[in-house]
């Protein structure tokens, strides 16, 4: 009988240990996904930031100073609460708009927003239009060359064209048969 009653006491101990792991697990496992969502958070920002003065080079990529400094400011704002948008900003009043790495989708930036894809589209019309050229001119081409001929060199054309050989070399032959 007193081995009922400490199994009795002990259940709720044991019960209450195994909720109190999981629940650990549970909270440590969320405040590591809240602490890589902050790193990625960072980094991002860090890669969208360009260091003023290294040209062409985001804070993420630099080794300057100055671009170390903008990552501790970086990480002091993220850690402040402040919004992506809210840090950028900033940065902007600093540096002006010259400081993101992409340009704004607005007013001139967005210019370089669509400039390729128009530039894409004008070329492919260039390339489809100079391919019809090429394809009319090559067959005026032929015809032309018909047209030079002989009555004679028609004829041994004809003959030629039936025992199956090449345009090229009937040409060829033909023009030997003129310098002959």
């Amino acid at each position: 009988m007193n081995r009922k009653k400490i199994m009795l006491i002990k259940q709720p101990f044991i019960v209450m240990g195994a909720l109190s792991l999981v629940i650990l697990f549970f909270l440590t496992a969320c405040s590591g996904q809240n602490q890589n969502f902050t790193d990625q958070r960072i980094t991002s920002l860090n890669k969208s930031l360009m260091c003023p003065v290294c040209p062409g080079e985001s804070i993420d990529q630099s080794q300057n100073d100055l671009a170390a400094q903008m990552r501790n400011v970086v990480y002091e704002k993220v850690y402040e609460g402040k919004s992506d948008q809210d840090i950028k900003d900033y940065f902007i009043s600093k540096y002006g708009p010259v400081v993101l790495m992409e340009p704004p989708k607005k007013g001139i930036g967005l210019l370089a927003w669509v400039f390729p894809i128009i530039l894409s589209v004008c070329m492919g019309f260039v390339i489809v239009f100079a391919l019809i050229f090429l394809k009319k001119s090559s067959n005026k081409l032929k015809q032309n060359q018909n047209q030079d001929l002989t009555e004679k060199e028609r004829d041994i054309l004809n003959i030629l064209k039936q025992d199956n050989i090449s345009e090229e070399d009937i040409f060829e032959i033909l023009k030997s048969s003129k310098d002959n």
